[in-house]
């Protein structure tokens, strides 16, 4: 605290002219230091816009893969589906085309029934 009021008087005790080149100058620095804080603050907030931009990309890249499995997926399952059904008509002509043989066979060996 001393360090600092003798500063203050040895300022004051210097002359006008002095004094005012003292306080441009103090002036100056602040300002650049505040012009420096601000910009390193402008820098930093478009660099944090810029790797959201770039997570969103990611995000919705990765969402665009998801879907196109998903409508994979349902294709496939009705794929599927459709080739069940198409066994399941398959087996049921061969189940008919064996009863008939079965039937024939039948009568065949039994002629009186």
């Amino acid at each position: 605290m001393k360090k600092i009021k003798s500063l203050i008087k040895k300022l004051r005790s210097k002359p006008e002219d002095v004094r005012k080149v003292i306080f441009a100058v103090s002036l100056t620095v602040s300002m650049l230091i505040l012009v420096f804080i601000w910009v390193s603050g402008i820098t930093n907030s478009a660099a944090k816009k810029q790797k959201m931009k770039k997570e969103e990309d990611k995000t919705e890249e990765t969402a665009k893969l998801f879907t196109v499995l998903k409508d994979n997926v349902k294709e496939t399952f009705k794929n599927l589906v459709s080739s069940l059904k198409d066994l399941n008509i398959v087996i049921g002509e061969m189940k008919e085309d064996y009863d008939n043989e079965l039937k024939k066979e039948v009568i065949e060996l039994n002629p009186n029934e």
